[in-house]
């Protein structure tokens, strides 16, 4: 399974890829409208895996006013994704053997994820993971989503490589997508959360893979 090209620069999602923290997430956006009695209309629970917390919140405090300002929203997720970054979500299997793996033989590692720098950070802190990470790239570095390719293509410049010299991890169909047609080459990954879109994932997909564990030593 080993693939070629040997890419140069190998390119994680975090949240669904390297972190299980998927169901967190979606707990998180739709907790506030269960206390409220309310249901997440059917636009929400469409675009969810798509946004950024921010997104999130402003899209609540839109539709539900009864929730509170998009800051006041926003601060409050933010306090407990701080607290669970830090303390409890696991990182999928495979994950920190693979990182190992990787830096071991020298491969230059990046990580390039739509949540906050802040709270990716608490994560990285565990386990030493920060240590294997060459750069971190967010949606605040580049002001966008992973609708657009911005976000892998910053760390091309980073590195100053092609992005064909690449390869991206990925469990979300929308952004394996988006990076497929911006000229990388894509490694989709088996994740829950993502279930809907599997078959998806795997035709946009260069090569899938049920677990992380299935890359330790291929890449």
């Amino acid at each position: 399974m080993n693939i070629h090209p040997t890419p140069s620069v190998i390119i994680f999602d975090l949240d669904g890829t390297l972190l299980d923290s998927m169901p967190f997430w979606d707990g998180l956006a739709l907790s506030a409208l269960t206390q409220h009695g309310l249901e997440p209309d059917e636009e929400l629970l469409r675009r969810l895996p798509e946004m950024t917390m921010r997104e999130a919140a402003d899209y609540q405090a839109d539709h539900y006013p009864v929730l509170g300002t998009a800051d006041d929203i926003f601060a409050a997720w933010g306090k407990r994704a701080r607290e669970a970054f830090q303390n409890k979500l696991p990182y999928k299997p495979g994950a920190l053997e693979l990182l190992a793996d990787l830096k071991s033989r020298g491969k230059k590692i990046a990580i390039a994820t739509m949540s906050e720098r802040a709270i990716v950070k608490l994560a990285l802190q565990r386990q030493n993971v920060g240590s294997m990470i060459d750069t971190l790239v967010t949606f605040e570095d580049v002001g966008v989503g992973k609708h657009e390719p911005a976000i892998w293509l910053e760390i091309t410049r980073r590195f100053n490589v092609a992005p064909s010299e690449c390869i991206v991890i990925e469990d979300a169909y929308f952004a394996a997508r988006t990076a497929k047609a911006a000229g990388f080459r894509v490694i989709g990954v088996n994740d829950a959360a993502n279930a809907p879109h599997a078959t998806h994932l795997q035709e946009v997909s260069d090569l899938y893979v049920d677990s992380l564990e299935e890359l330790i030593g291929q890449l």
